[in-house]
């Protein structure tokens, strides 16, 4: 039996998670908790059950699964592949990557949680002169940054705050080695587009965004692209469908002053910059 790993999606037709068209995997699970998350249903592993509302005829009289009135009102999240099946997937795509430029984009969750397929899945669509990016917030060990470092074309790295507590009280966990594995990947000379997600009264301070694009600019040639994100709240909904407690339940919009303040910083710095 191949090495295993749970996903939820598949999604086709990408253009935001790299270059040209893509196809993105999203993994299930991840050891990071940002309250903003927007896919809540990646962050805990284990397959889930999203519940609509909206889908029941008659009042369920019981929460669990095959207790309900209406199965039906029940949707699942996440499903289990060996490597060889998620590349079959994938390979369908390949004409539209060979003639876009474009390629497979690993996203979650986190999917270094699924260090040993991820790094088979790579060599494997590489074999097939696939081009592989790697979506991560980089929190795990040295080592197994050098070993993804050996198999992706691009990494997609998600750097959430530069001060540590900030980053904390944001994700739960310490940023040490975040910062230091995107550092690894910089003095290797991997190809990098830095992610920078813009959250109202948790992340904007603006001058811990001013370290982060300093640190960033500190990483030298190896980062092709400063990604600014702002903020948004569509994934609210699916806390509610998944029973879970939603961190953020006011409505948050970015200020578009600070936006462009923090683009004007970045631009002074010599980065390409990119907001979403």
């Amino acid at each position: 039996m191949g090495k295993k790993a749970l996903i939820s999606t598949v999604q086709g037709y990408a253009t935001k998670d790299g270059p040209g068209l893509r196809t993105t995997v999203f993994f299930v699970g991840c050891n990071l908790h940002c309250a903003w998350c927007s896919n809540p249903e990646l962050m805990a592993p284990g397959i889930k059950f999203m519940h609509f509302k909206e889908r029941c005829t008659k009042q369920c009289v019981n929460i669990e699964i095959n207790n309900v009135s209406r199965p039906e009102a029940f949707e699942s999240i996440g499903y289990a592949v060996t490597v060889e099946e998620l590349f079959q997937k994938l390979i369908r795509d390949k004409v539209f990557f060979d003639t876009s430029g474009g390629g497979v984009t690993l996203s979650g969750g986190e999917p270094a949680m699924y260090h040993d397929f991820i790094i088979e899945l790579a060599v494997t669509l590489h074999a097939a002169g696939i081009h592989v990016a790697l979506d991560t917030a980089g929190h795990y060990a040295k080592q197994r940054m050098l070993e993804l470092a050996n198999v992706f074309d691009l990494f997609l790295y998600d750097i959430k705050a530069f001060d540590n507590a900030i980053h904390e009280k944001c994700t739960g966990l310490s940023n040490y080695h975040i910062l230091e594995n995107v550092r690894l990947l910089a003095d290797l000379g991997k190809n990098i587009i830095i992610r920078m997600v813009i959250v109202p009264g948790y992340n904007d301070d603006f001058l811990d965004i001013v370290k982060r694009v300093d640190f960033v600019v500190g990483l030298g040639t190896a980062v092709k692209r400063l990604d600014i994100l702002r903020y948004h709240s569509l994934g609210a909904g699916k806390y509610a469908r998944l029973g879970l407690f939603n961190p953020i339940s006011e409505k948050l919009v970015c200020d578009e002053t600070l936006i462009r303040k923090i683009c004007a910083y970045a631009q002074s710095r010599n980065l390409a910059v990119y907001v979403e």
